[in-house]
């Protein structure tokens, strides 16, 4: 007896598992997006470079989504030049992601990768777009996968800031 004689069903399961993932990857995009949008920031000061906080995101276990949008305030409007993501992670510089402080057990169970990112021009070069300000949402713009079967949080943090010596370029 040959293994999906005895367990019959066993692919229609799995194509609605994969659709269910599916459906709730599109929609957690766009209602991650609206509810990025409609955040406000947090900023903490340093001297010439804010933090600003996305919300918590919870994700369920073995689920993806893409990450909403975020950018930098009007204010501290470029992402820092410094390198918050650890090695082997798409991110640009001055984005940080936060894990789950309440189970410290298992690091890093979301991976994030943000290939997607704001651009303006150098205010000393308006020919170049090339200074960062945040980043876009969308299957080909981000995503976050967590890769365990339980829930798990992470929380996107950007340094922002005003001063164009320390600002990330593409």
């Amino acid at each position: 007896m040959t293994n999906q004689e005895q367990t019959p069903g066993r692919g229609r399961r799995w194509r609605r598992r994969a659709a269910a993932v599916a459906v709730g990857v599109v929609v957690t995009g766009v209602l991650g997006a609206t509810a990025a949008q409609a955040s406000t920031p947090s900023p903490t000061a340093a001297s010439g470079t804010i933090t600003v906080d996305g919300e918590w995101r919870l994700m369920k276990g073995w689920t993806s989504e893409s990450v909403p949008a975020y950018s930098c305030p009007a204010d501290h409007p470029y992402l820092t030049k410094d390198k918050y993501a650890p090695d082997f992670t798409t991110l640009p510089p001055g984005l940080e992601i936060l894990e789950s402080p309440w189970d410290s057990s298992r690091p890093w169970p979301i991976g994030v990768s943000i290939t997607g990112w704001e651009l303006t021009p150098d205010p000393r070069d308006p020919q170049h777009w090339s200074l960062i300000t945040g980043t876009k949402t969308g299957p080909l713009n981000s995503s976050a996968t967590n890769w365990l079967t339980t829930d798990a949080y992470y929380k996107v943090r950007l340094h922002c800031t005003d001063d164009l010596a320390e600002a990330g370029r593409r």
